[in-house]
């Protein structure tokens, strides 16, 4: 069973200061591009006269801003995916497969993420848009909790749909900055070291996602941290 094949509104038709997002997007590309040009045009100039320490420190930087070039370039290809219009599965799924599935694509290792909740009972929905819509919130406690702290994903399912909550732990940000953090390319005001080689697309993805699956996206600013939410309608499957 499926639903009708769904698009999230508006989201490249956005302005932002004036410019379209294809501008926003051309310039974010054009930066790495940039870096790497240089790096790779000072190596072939003047690796000769260079010492190896400092082309090692000239190779690590293109390889760090290659890593940001595909992260880039893979934002903008699920942007376009989800803008060219996807179609939602109704199927059985359990919450604890999709975060197990999760954990494993973000390779975890060292960080404690907790479940809490239904996540064993048997709900309705899309399994893979579902992951999709989470992982950037995942990603997000991750990044600006503790370092090496607790992330917790909270599963509450019932008749009325399914909802997911991501709570960090360490971050603090305000309920306002949260609400800024939706738009497209708008990063975190935490120090650089901390905010990851994304584009600054991964809560807009999510929100994508989110209303895809006929659901919502948000985030509020708790005494312990930040909570980041999906609530979609996946209801609790018959006979669970």
């Amino acid at each position: 069973m499926t639903q009708s094949q769904t698009t999230a509104p508006s989201l490249l038709g956005l302005e932002e200061d004036g410019r379209d997002l294809f501008g926003l997007a051309a310039h974010k590309l054009n930066t790495p591009l940039a870096c790497i040009r240089g790096f790779v045009s000072t190596l072939l100039q003047r690796g000769d006269q260079l010492d190896t320490e400092t082309v090692q420190q000239f190779l690590s930087l293109v390889l760090t801003q290659t890593d940001r070039l595909q992260g880039l370039v893979r934002d903008f290809l699920l942007l376009a995916r989800v803008n060219g219009g996807i179609e939602a599965l109704a199927r059985p799924f359990r919450p604890r497969d999709v975060l197990l599935n999760l954990v494993d694509d973000l390779g975890t290792e060292g960080v404690r993420v907790r479940f809490a909740g239904d996540v064993d009972s048997e709900v309705v929905g899309d399994a893979e848009l579902v992951k999709l819509a989470l992982r950037p919130l995942v990603e997000n406690g991750l990044t600006y909790g503790p370092r090496l702290g607790m992330v917790t994903v909270t599963v509450d399912a019932g008749p009325g749909g399914t909802s997911w909550e991501v709570h960090d732990g360490g971050s603090r940000l305000t309920n306002e900055r949260i609400s800024q953090l939706f738009r497209p390319f708008t990063r975190s005001d935490e120090p650089v070291e901390r905010r990851g080689s994304g584009a600054g697309l991964g809560l807009t993805l999510a929100k994508a996602y989110a209303q895809v699956l006929g659901g919502e996206v948000g985030g509020r600013a708790d005494e312990q941290g930040t909570v980041f939410w999906v609530k979609v309608p996946a209801p609790a499957a018959e006979g669970a």
